[in-house]
């Protein structure tokens, strides 16, 4: 066993940890493999479930049309556009604009989750649609204006991975969503370096 700080409410209370799986595993005799039964767990439900919650709510979006409710709020000098629901809400709002129960989107679902890899070496993640800001709506906009709407959403689709609508915000929000990949590629690749 080891010793692990842990830091909640402004204290780091000490806690004797398992130092190898053997140690972990002897802990609970009631399983044949806790230490990978909990990992696949935690995995599941902190990593690859979020990953599949933000593809999948992309694929909804891409599907039903059905745009996330925003806002534009003023930050310094600067307007930006905020989502102004969670997730839960966004896709019971499209069940309920569409008269649909969430069965109804079970292939799509299914769909997703077959693109969606159980990597347990991936830690960083890359977070759900939002509504794409007014910065990235004009670099959507500059983007048509120099090409097509047709060349662009195809372009997106091959960066990102999925269609991409042929209007401004589908483009933009898909803008975003490659600079998050690359931004969030960058990161994992400098966190590897230091390995």
């Amino acid at each position: 066993m080891r010793e692990a700080t842990v830091s909640s409410l402004g204290l780091e209370p000490k806690v004797q940890v398992p130092s190898t799986v053997d140690e972990y595993n002897a802990l609970d005799k009631g399983r044949a493999n806790p230490c990978l039964e909990d990992a696949i767990s935690h995995n599941l439900y902190h990593v690859w479930l979020s990953d599949w919650r933000a593809e999948f709510l992309k694929a909804v979006l891409e599907e039903t049309k059905v745009p996330w409710l925003t806002q534009t709020v003023k930050r310094g000098d600067k307007e930006v556009t905020e989502v102004t629901e969670t997730e839960k809400e966004y896709f019971n709002r499209v069940l309920l604009k569409l008269g649909k129960v969430p069965s109804a989107f079970e292939a799509l679902a299914q769909r997703v989750a077959k693109t969606i890899k159980f990597d347990p070496s991936a830690h960083v993640r890359v977070s759900a649609p939002r509504a794409p800001s007014n910065k990235m709506i004009n670099k959507a906009n500059a983007l048509i204006a120099a090409r097509d709407i047709k060349w662009a959403a195809r372009k997106l689709a091959s960066l990102v991975g999925h269609p991409v609508a042929e209007d401004v915000t589908a483009i933009a929000t898909a803008m975003t969503e490659y600079e998050s990949q690359v931004r969030a590629k960058a990161q994992a690749d400098a966190a590897a370096a230091l390995r």
